[in-house]
């Protein structure tokens, strides 16, 4: 004796999809029941689906054509495949497509339409490939990580590629002297004098390449110091009278624009930080806060 439960099964796996169970089935048989041996069912996972495309090229000259193919994944017996440019239909149900007459940020994706293993109808949308038009007008500017320095301290200067310009290439250039490397960031530690920096960036066009120059950024550069100090005494000499009044007086060579003096006797400071004169009996010592003339 047998019966056939098929329908029910399949019924509950569709619904269920992910799920484990054990049933057991009652016979009566001459009045009595009888226990079947149970079987455990488990419900296998719905595979995912998915779709890649890719494209001949997605930087282009007009007019030009490119053509797209998709890859698929678990796309089922008989998948459908919509085109769209922009968001539109286009193209017919194939895995490839060619299109014509794109323009600059065109935006290609592909929808797979497949039926799974339970029957149902679902869809996925690929990646977008959007389309560059090589013909644009390149825009690069730079800043500085500061516009003062002193002789010898490190200066980063940074590009920015405003226009979004695909492959370009970075030259650097000081007092139009070609410097650094091929990078939007340029590091130095050598200028001198009162240097103007920017930066070329070149890209490729459908025939040959275009240019662009930054803005301009002059950059002031002191020399170090090398500062000394002597004092001098009024009335002059270096023996007087008890009593009698001295007044010392600091002459400072290359101390910048802002020194500070400390006036010491016996090396105990004393007087003011910013007076230039020191009392008698003092010593002089001046220290001088800056290492170039700021």
């Amino acid at each position: 004796m047998s019966i056939n439960i098929t329908h029910a099964i399949a019924s509950k796996i569709k619904q269920s999809k992910y799920f484990k169970i054990t049933f057991t089935l009652l016979f009566l048989l001459a009045g009595k029941v009888v226990l079947s041996n149970p079987i455990a069912l488990k419900a296998d996972t719905v595979p995912t689906s998915s779709i890649t495309i890719t494209a001949s090229s997605d930087s282009i000259c007009y007019p030009m054509s490119v053509t797209f193919q998709a890859s698929t994944v678990n796309a089922g017996p008989n998948p459908v495949f919509q085109w769209k440019k922009n968001g539109t239909n286009v193209g017919t149900n194939s895995p490839n497509f060619t299109a014509d007459l794109l323009i600059h940020d065109d935006v290609v994706t592909c929808t797979l339409i497949y039926t799974d293993e339970w029957g149902s109808t679902s869809q996925v949308t690929s990646n977008p490939v959007t389309i560059y038009y090589m013909n644009d007008n390149p825009e690069v500017t730079i800043v500085a990580s500061v516009d003062t320095i002193c002789a010898g301290t490190g200066i980063t200067f940074t590009a920015t590629n405003k226009s979004k310009s695909r492959s370009p290439s970075y030259q650097w250039l000081v007092d139009g002297k070609m410097e650094g490397s091929d990078s939007t960031v340029f590091v130095t530690n050598t200028l001198t004098g009162n240097p103007v920096v920017e930066c070329r960036m070149t890209v490729p066009q459908c025939i040959g390449t275009t240019k662009d120059y930054s803005n301009p950024i002059p950059i002031k550069v002191y020399s170090p110091l090398n500062p000394s100090v002597q004092i001098t005494s009024s009335p002059q000499g270096t023996v007087f009278c008890k009593g009698t009044a001295v007044t010392f007086i600091a002459t400072a060579e290359q101390a910048g624009s802002n020194p500070f003096y400390q006036w010491k006797i016996n090396g105990n400071n004393v007087g003011t930080g910013r007076a230039k004169n020191c009392p008698a009996g003092f010593n002089c010592y001046a220290i001088f806060w800056r290492r170039c003339n700021i």
